[in-house]
C-alpha cells in the first residue's frame, strides 16, 4: 500500500471518536487487508490472520473515544496488530510447551507426589474454564483446540457458517483470559512446565 493510500481524511477519525459506525466500516475496509497481510508475513495461518485482523478493529473500537485526529491510524493500527502478533506468538509458544509437557510426562506422575498434585489440580482448572463456556462455545473450542479443526470444518461439523465459529472462538478466547488473569493459572502451568519429570 502506498504512503498516499495509508492516509485516511482526519474527518474520518472525528466521525469514529463519535461512534460512527459508517467511519468504522471505511476505515475497516480501508486498513484490514494490509492487516491481515502482515499477519500472514508474521507466519501465521490464514484462519488465525483473520482472528488477528478481528481483535485489532475491536481493539480500535473499544478505544475510539480515545483517539486524537492527528495520529497517524495506520502507525497506531500497525502498532496495535504487532503487540497481538507478539501476544499471540508467546501463546502459541506456551500452548506448544505444555502439549509437549502433559505428552512427555504425564505418565511420570503416578510416583511424584507433587506433580501428581499439580497435574491434578490443572485438570480441575480445565474443567472448571470449560465449564464457564455456552455448550456451542465448549464444543468448536474442543474441536478447534483438541482435534486442530479449521474453522470450515467445525463450521461444516456442526452446521454453522464460518463466520459464527470465528464469533465464538473469540469469545470463548475472552473468557478463558478472564479466567486464566482472575485464578492466575499462568504460574501453575510454568511451574508444572519447569518441574520437569
Amino acid at each position: 500500500m502506498s504512503e498516499a493510500l495509508n492516509k485516511i481524511s482526519p474527518g474520518l477519525v472525528k466521525e469514529l471518536k463519535k461512534g460512527d459506525p459508517e467511519a468504522f466500516k471505511a476505515i475497516y475496509h480501508h486498513f484490514s487487508e494490509k492487516l491481515y497481510l502482515v499477519s500472514r508475513k508474521f507466519g501465521f495461518e490464514k484462519e488465525d490472520a483473520e482472528e488477528v485482523v478481528q481483535e485489532v478493529f475491536l481493539k480500535l473500537w473499544e478505544k475510539r473515544a480515545t483517539l486524537k485526529q492527528e495520529l497517524s491510524l495506520n502507525a497506531y493500527l500497525l502498532t496495535i496488530t504487532k503487540n497481538i502478533l507478539l501476544k499471540k506468538a508467546k501463546k502459541l509458544v506456551i500452548e506448544k510447551g505444555i502439549r509437549g509437557a502433559f505428552k512427555s510426562k504425564s505418565q511420570h506422575f503416578t510416583n511424584d507426589p507433587e506433580k501428581k498434585l499439580i497435574y491434578k489440580e490443572l485438570k480441575a482448572h480445565t474443567r472448571q474454564i470449560l465449564a464457564t463456556l455456552t455448550k456451542q462455545q465448549k464444543a468448536i473450542f474442543i474441536l478447534r483446540n483438541k482435534f486442530c479443526m479449521s474453522h470450515k470444518e467445525i463450521a461444516a461439523r456442526l452446521n454453522l457458517s464460518v463466520r459464527t465459529v470465528e464469533n465464538q472462538i473469540f469469545r470463548a478466547n475472552v473468557r478463558l483470559r478472564e479466567y486464566i488473569d482472575k485464578h492466575n493459572i499462568l504460574g501453575l502451568v510454568i511451574l508444572f512446565i519447569m518441574i520437569g519429570p
